[in-house]
């Protein structure tokens, strides 16, 4: 039933492939962060725990404003479609950055994240009718976890051939294509999703 729903859905497919793409490449390049703190001259495991530490602050902070500021429905759309370039470009050069730089990376990484995700969760909750609700919701849990397993096996092997900053950089890269192909070309109807009526 969710599938013949979503059939018909284009805007939602389209935040399910980007969604998918993108928390795979997380999942998939996040050892590959600490084996380079591990394995690069100057940095340690002690420097990748405050480099987590800067991501959380920015979670925190943005998800604070996030509640204190409302976007108005008509912005939500081209906020998220900014907030997920800059996130991917920020990825795609985080390795490259001197270490203070990397913390600042994070920190606004975390803070963009934190308020993209309010807008887009409300945004596909509202949308979703409810007698879909729980089965859309849970047929994206399956799918994104999913894409996480084989995002983790393609990051890891690509991880085992390559730079790893190269690595990272090419995760990023595919972001922003994914964000492109997902998001952008199907902007029309993935702003409807963003801009449905609760």
């Amino acid at each position: 039933e969710t599938v013949a729903w979503l059939a018909g859905e284009r805007g939602m497919r389209g935040l399910f492939g980007y969604m998918a793409v993108s928390n795979g490449l997380y999942t998939g390049f996040s050892p590959i962060l600490i084996a380079f703190f591990r394995t690069t001259p100057g940095l340690s495991a002690a420097m990748y725990a405050f480099y987590s530490v800067a991501e959380f602050v920015g979670r925190t902070i943005g998800s604070t404003i996030q509640y204190k500021v409302r976007v108005p429905r008509e912005r939500r759309f081209g906020l998220c479609f900014l907030v997920y370039v800059v996130y991917d470009v920020m990825d795609a050069c985080l390795l490259w950055l001197p270490y203070p730089l990397m913390l600042a990376n994070r920190a606004t990484v975390g803070f963009l994240g934190a308020n993209s995700l309010v807008l887009r969760e409300s945004a596909m909750q509202r949308y979703i009718p409810e007698r879909m609700r729980s089965r859309v919701n849970a047929f994206s849990g399956i799918y994104i976890a999913a894409a996480c397993c084989l995002f983790s096996l393609l990051v890891g092997a690509l991880g085992e051939v390559l730079d790893l900053r190269l690595c990272v950089t090419l995760c990023g890269l595919t972001g922003i294509a994914a964000s492109l192909l997902f998001i952008w070309h199907r902007r029309g109807d993935v702003r409807r999703v963003f801009e449905a009526a609760g």
